[in-house]
């Protein structure tokens, strides 16, 4: 079983490895000014900074990659990210990027991420940066007690900057480290100090407000159900007795219905998604064999052997079960029929209105006597965890806009290597 687990684990990094993108309308502005118009990749505020991966028709197969200084800079048309060619130094370490344009005015604001995040305040006459960050939280003792202190080194930085306005300092001595706080701050400055009655915001950027996607699904199908029941008695007869186990493998299909959600980063990885599902399912498996004859040998405390056949054996059982699964997807994400493959296992799982039912008859050939077995039936409910670890292949057909229809296949495997389960489903993501 873990070796059938590392396989499929290794099968998904494999996958995984492959280069990941998520192109978006917009243009690139070439260092002569031109604007060329396409498909640039839409990935994280730190790789944005380091490249632009840009293509002319989103299907052309190799994009052109861009570093910093190649180009003046790059947008994304719907999404509002700027990226412009800045040389800045943080750490005394000076370095060509890529920096968010945030807003355009007597005061630039740029905004800049590697293991810090930075704004970046630039005088449009001097040319001057101030950089403000703020590093995670101390914990800091005083007499005995533990104090969380937060890193507002950034105030002090722009009070300085602003020390000759007096309506700023006292903006910055109460200034958070967001987004929206330093936006506001560098508009108040250039609204207090222009002068010439123009618009001189001419640019402001958005911030990212969907950097997690959530899609939802459901779907239906059929589960195909492969169990190894074992069975055993042990008939006793002084000084000896012996034990006999049967083995069959019932088979049954059953309905299967499915709804969950997808977690996906696409500026990390579009191809990739976690899956959260809950699952609804029967269980079923009876069989009847008759002349079975199996022989167990018993001495009694005379020395005498006897011989008995079990003839008849019926059994039937029958249930309910809920469950809910987690796992990881890889779809390919270009074309219109996008493949995909799944690891993952079941959390925890519910069997209720569980009815079991079995009547076995005993017969002694040398005496003749017999003997049954009682029926029995029962309701219980029970709780497995990680009870399946499950293996899938799709393909999946976009319709519109993030929505799809796909059909999977997918084989569970019991963790106790008595059940093994097949499952086809035909669902819609939306």
């Amino acid at each position: 079983m873990k070796k059938n687990i590392l396989i499929g684990l290794m099968l998904l990094s494999g996958v995984v490895a492959v280069a990941q993108s998520n192109y978006k309308e917009g243009y690139v502005i070439t260092l002569q000014g031109d604007t060329l118009w396409g498909w640039a990749d839409y990935r994280t505020d730190k790789m944005n900074a380091k490249i632009c991966n840009f293509k002319k028709s989103e299907t052309d197969k190799e994009p052109t990659s861009y570093e910093p200084g190649q180009i003046a800079g790059y947008r994304f048309s719907k999404e509002g990210k700027y990226y412009i060619t800045r040389n800045i130094e943080i750490n005394n370490v000076q370095q060509t990027v890529f920096v968010e344009f945030l807003v355009q005015g007597l005061l630039n604001l740029y905004y800049y991420t590697d293991e810090l995040n930075y704004y970046i305040f630039e005088d449009r006459e001097t040319g001057k940066m101030t950089y403000t960050t703020q590093k995670p939280d101390e914990i800091i003792y005083k007499e005995g007690t533990a104090y969380n202190q937060k890193d507002v080194r950034y105030r002090n930085i722009l009070t300085y900057t602003f020390k000759n306005y007096e309506p700023i300092k006292k903006e910055v001595q109460k200034l958070d480290f967001t987004y929206q706080s330093m936006v506001n701050l560098a508009k108040n400055y250039h609204n207090l100090v222009c002068t010439t009655g123009e618009k001189c915001i001419e640019f402001e950027g958005k911030e990212d407000k969907h950097y997690v996607n959530f899609d939802f699904f459901a779907s239906a199908g059929l589960e195909y159900q492969l169990f190894v029941v074992e069975e055993s008695f042990i008939l006793e007869s002084r000084p000896a007795y012996r034990t006999l186990t049967i083995k069959e493998k019932p088979q049954h299909f059953e309905p299967l219905i499915r709804v969950g959600v997808a977690f996906s980063i696409p500026r990390k990885m579009k191809s990739m998604s976690a899956q959260l599902s809950l699952y609804a399912t029967k269980i079923e498996h009876s069989f009847q064999k008759d002349n079975l004859d199996h022989t167990i040998s018993t001495v009694d405390n005379m020395g005498v052997i006897t011989r008995t056949y079990l003839n008849d054996w019926d059994y039937n059982y029958q249930a309910y079960k809920v469950g809910n699964n987690l796992s990881i997807k890889y779809t390919y994400h270009k074309g219109w029929i996008r493949p995909s493959l799944e690891v993952g296992t079941d959390l925890v799982s519910f069997v209720f209105n569980e009815e079991c039912f079995s009547n076995k008859k005993y017969v002694n050939t040398d005496t003749g006597n017999s003997y049954y077995r009682q029926p029995n039936n029962k309701i219980t409910t029970y709780e497995g965890v990680f009870e399946y670890f499950n293996f899938g292949l799709g393909l999946n057909f976009p319709i519109v806009k993030d929505h799809l229809l796909f059909l999977n296949a997918n084989y569970k495997k019991g963790r106790h290597n008595w059940s093994n389960v097949f499952q086809v489903e035909l669902g819609y993501k939306f």
